[in-house]
């Protein structure tokens, strides 16, 4: 059962459970009895996992060292391999813990990779910021979050400042 203990986050395409040690779920934000922006917001959050659910289903047949490695979808959700932390909290971290030059090498070669090999399986990852990348307990790159993702040749559907 997911419950509040354990929510590991809150996104716009939904909830991030923690189910066991090593991995999460992520499923649509959904309300018993929603006020009608609320039930705006579930439609929304539905149709963003189902986008994601089709693009980690293609990602599940050929796997990249630096994409977030998806275990199953199901119609509840994406069960995910769980992460340590996100670079977004890394990065604000950087002042108290410096970030060596070789390891943020390593992370611009990690993430331009998994972006390289995505957009060679004719995919726009199209919300890349520092909230969508996960670092693993070696703080490698896993690219994650890919409910606005879209085939090359479709139309971007989400835009946020300043990452557009």
């Amino acid at each position: 059962m997911q419950t509040a203990d354990n929510l590991l986050a809150r996104r716009t395409a939904g909830h991030v459970f923690q189910t066991s040690p090593h991995i999460v779920l992520k499923c649509p934000t959904q309300f018993d009895n929603p006020f009608p922006e609320q039930a705006e917001e579930t439609e929304e959050s539905a149709k963003k996992i189902v986008s994601e659910k089709a693009v980690f289903r293609v990602l599940m047949e050929q796997s990249y060292p630096h994409i977030l490695q998806c275990i199953l979808c199901v119609p509840e959700g994406i069960f995910l391999r769980r992460m340590d932390s996100i670079l977004q909290e890394r990065l604000s971290q950087s002042q108290r813990v410096a970030i060596p030059p070789a390891m943020q090498e390593q992370w611009v070669q990690q993430l331009t990779g998994a972006v390289a090999w995505l957009e060679r399986q004719e995919f726009v990852h199209a919300d890349l910021r520092p909230a969508n990348i996960l670092l693993d307990a070696d703080e490698n790159i896993q690219l994650g979050s890919f409910d606005a993702t879209v085939k090359q040749s479709q139309k971007l559907l989400v835009a946020s400042k300043p990452f557009c």
